[in-house]
């Protein structure tokens, strides 16, 4: 998603003292699909899901691409954060309903972090950031929305070395999805 489209986004739902709300889809099976029914049936299902989420969008929302198993859908023109959330539970139905493919029917397997704005998101960048790190934190399939904790969770995790015993901690860390790079490791 291009950053200056989502910053006029968010930029005009400030200045019309509206509420909005991005979306970061990830197809969890996607090279799994690939695998068994060809690019042919991935570009098929993906053009689906794109035509899905545009309407999800509205008129002035934006759906974008930024990476081959990942969309990201916005939309800036809610009035209350319980609208907001509602279109984000629609997002997530609407992409795990049923498609044709092959002999038969499929449903997506998703994870999507959702990030809800109104005056307190000044950059497009930090609602990707925000969205992201949602979306990570969900720790497999589901949809999951950004708040404040998800910037300090630790996920324990047993881990046992032979006979020593000791807790591997995990903490989400959020990627630059624009530029493909890491942008931060933690460790303890």
């Amino acid at each position: 998603m291009g950053q200056e489209q989502l910053q006029r986004l968010v930029d005009a739902a400030q200045a019309e003292g509206r509420k909005g709300a991005l979306a970061a889809v990830h197809f969890l099976h996607f090279n799994e699909f690939l695998t068994t029914y060809g690019r042919e049936a991935l570009n098929e299902a993906i053009r689906l899901f794109v035509e899905r989420l545009r309407c999800l969008a509205g008129p002035g929302g934006l759906v974008s691409l930024p990476e081959r198993d990942r969309i990201m859908v916005a939309r800036a023109d809610f009035l209350t954060k319980e609208e907001t959330w509602r279109w984000a539970q629609r997002v997530h139905e609407d992409v795990t309903v049923p498609y044709s493919v092959g002999e038969g029917q499929r449903s997506a397997l998703v994870a999507i972090g959702v990030c809800e704005f109104a005056g307190d998101v000044a950059s497009a960048h930090e609602l990707i950031r925000r969205a992201n790190l949602a979306k990570e934190g969900s720790l497999g399939p589901g949809l999951r929305r950004y708040d404040a904790s998800l910037e300090q969770q630790s996920v324990p995790c047993g881990l046992g070395i032979e006979h020593m015993q000791g807790f591997l901690w995990h903490r989400p860390m959020p990627l630059d999805v624009l530029r493909g790079a890491l942008s931060a490791v933690s460790a303890r």
